[in-house]
Parts: C-alpha cells; structure tokens; sequence
C-alpha cells in the first residue's frame, strides 16, 4: 500500500485573502479591518512600526528558544523576558488593529476573554498577512519600466 504525503507547503499556506483568513478557526467573527490595499499613509506607517516591533521582539523570543521544546531550550530562556516580549507584541498589535478596525468596540468584543497565548498566535498571523498583502498591493501600484 502506498504511502500518501502532504504537502506541507499548502498545509502551511498563509490565507490571501480576507475571506481565507476568516475560514481560519481562530479568525471566525474577526470584525472589519481595513483592507491592506486602502491603508492610508498613517495606517501604513503605524504597521510598519508595529510589524518592526513584533520582528525585533519574536527574534528574541526565537533567540532565547521559544521555538523549541521546553527540554531543548539552554541557558538563553528566560521565562519572564519571554512573557514580557510576548506581552508587547500583543499590546502593540492590539492597538494598532484596533485603529483599522470599522468598529473599535467589535474589535474590543472579539480580543475579549482571549488566551494569553491564543493572542499572540492571532496577532502573529494577522501581521504576516498584512504583511503579504501589502506587498503585493505594493507590487501592483509599482510603474512598469517598460511602460514608458
């Protein structure tokens, strides 16, 4: 009998879409954002911010072994930094998505009661889709060099 592979690829595949991303089970009910593609010039400098605070904090976070499992993490853990830099990248993602949100208090009623943990992986994956959807809204508003 032959064995059948995933591919972990598309079991790993970040959602495209806004209507992808709220497929995702943590991201049911996820209220209105403002589309990555009608950021204004504010919005999008508030991301870049946020999104350069949350790489500098997981890059520690990364450093120090949160990434690997309890009994391979060395001397670098710290369980109190860890819950310090997680609980800024929380903070910082939450007030930045909170001012795209349509409607802040829908924004406030879904992050309500939320996990410590579940929070950080939500935020996490909220900004690395931003992330890519910027970019590719980038990518289409770029002129052409051949256009000319």
């Amino acid at each position: 009998m032959a064995e059948t592979k995933t591919n972990e690829t598309e079991e790993q595949r970040l959602p495209e879409t806004w209507a992808e991303l709220k497929r995702e089970p943590w991201f049911k009910d996820v209220p209105q954002l403002a589309k990555p593609s009608k950021l204004t010039v504010g919005q999008s400098a508030a991301f870049a911010v946020t999104q350069q605070r949350l790489v500098e904090r997981d890059r520690k976070l990364r450093d120090m072994g949160m990434f690997k499992p309890a009994d391979k993490r060395e001397d670098t853990w710290d369980e109190a930094e860890a819950t310090v830099l997680i609980a800024e990248i929380i903070e910082y993602s939450n007030v930045f998505y909170r001012s795209i949100a349509k409607k802040p208090d829908e924004w406030d009623t879904w992050t309500e009661g939320r996990d410590f943990m579940n929070l950080y992986a939500v935020f996490t994956q909220l900004t690395m889709f931003y992330t890519n959807a910027l970019g590719k809204s980038s990518d289409s508003k770029t002129p052409s060099t051949s256009a000319e």
